[in-house]
């Protein structure tokens, strides 16, 4: 009945309008109106200007994710960053209760955990905001992001009323860098605990890596029987560059030469021959010159 009802109200107006053209403003106003909101969004979404530009890909850039090593050999290793983790102040308290509900991307839940979590889609940073005022900027890597998200992080507060620092007064640090590479070789994992069990740790019924802590150095290597190895536990660059130049010769002396697994050997056809030698029993088979099976 309903649709009946409508179709007789406003089935007049609609052949009205079917015969007359349509004008273009209310188009314009309507693509008006949705840019608006989309604008209006980002200003909510807490992702600041994006204006930002993109860090270099050189290696050799301190603002690029990745870190050339020159391996002794007349070959070169690349540390790829993985992560980042700094840490800020803004300088005043803050109503997190607030910021969660002027910002979308901002979640709280003071059950759970008592600070807030917010994301910059932009950078694909990750800050946690504590009442007291306290940032941490995660899940960035490189300094050159994790400087940017300080920023954009200030501005989102400045612009809901509070009135903190400026970005050179925040404290900003780095507290951790974290980076990944692949020598390209596998590793005996057991004779490098061995031969160097003062700076080891390895437990492989517990965990497959091995823990490797450098002298005079505050780097921690995580090694893996692939050749893969995280590095981590510095604030700089600089230290996981010269930690795994002096590592890597250890490594090298530690490598497999043959893989670990032995493969079957089989025959013409591809079926597994058996290599376990014990008494023959008297049914054992044999084939003769046509294929047929004959019993010795």
């Amino acid at each position: 009945l309903g649709g009946n009802v409508f179709h007789f109200q406003f089935a007049p107006i609609i052949r009205k309008t079917q015969n007359t053209p349509i004008s273009p403003l209310p188009i314009f106003i309507f693509h008006f109106f949705v840019a608006l909101h989309k604008k209006l969004l980002r200003m909510s979404a807490a992702i600041g200007d994006a204006s930002i530009p993109p860090p270099s890909n050189n290696p050799n850039n301190p603002e690029s994710s990745t870190i050339q090593v020159p391996d002794g050999l007349g070959g070169v290793q690349i540390i790829q960053i993985q992560k980042i983790t700094a840490t800020a102040h803004f300088g005043c308290p803050l109503d997190l209760k607030l910021i969660a509900f002027k910002c979308r991307y901002a979640d709280f839940n003071p059950r759970r955990y008592g600070a807030l979590t917010m994301r910059l889609t932009e950078l694909q940073a990750i800050g946690i905001m504590f009442a007291s005022g306290k940032l941490i900027i995660t899940e960035v890597d490189s300094i050159f992001k994790a400087e940017s998200a300080c920023q954009e992080f200030r501005k989102v507060i400045e612009k809901i009323g509070f009135k903190p620092k400026e970005f050179g007064a925040m404290d900003f640090k780095i507290q951790n860098v974290m980076g990944t590479a692949n020598v390209g070789f596998s590793i005996r994992m057991e004779e490098l605990s061995y031969a160097h069990s003062d700076y080891t740790s390895y437990e492989p019924e517990v965990f497959p890596g091995l823990v490797y802590r450098l002298d005079r150095t505050e780097v921690v290597i995580l090694v893996f029987s692939s050749g893969k190895i995280v590095l981590t536990g510095s604030r700089r660059r600089t230290d996981l560059k010269n930690a795994l130049s002096k590592f890597y010769p250890i490594l090298l002396q530690y490598k497999r030469k043959y893989s670990s697994k032995e493969s079957v050997p089989t025959s013409n056809q591809g079926t597994p021959i058996s290599t376990s030698s014990g008494p023959s029993t008297p049914q054992d088979t044999s084939r003769d010159r046509d294929g047929d099976v004959v019993m010795r």
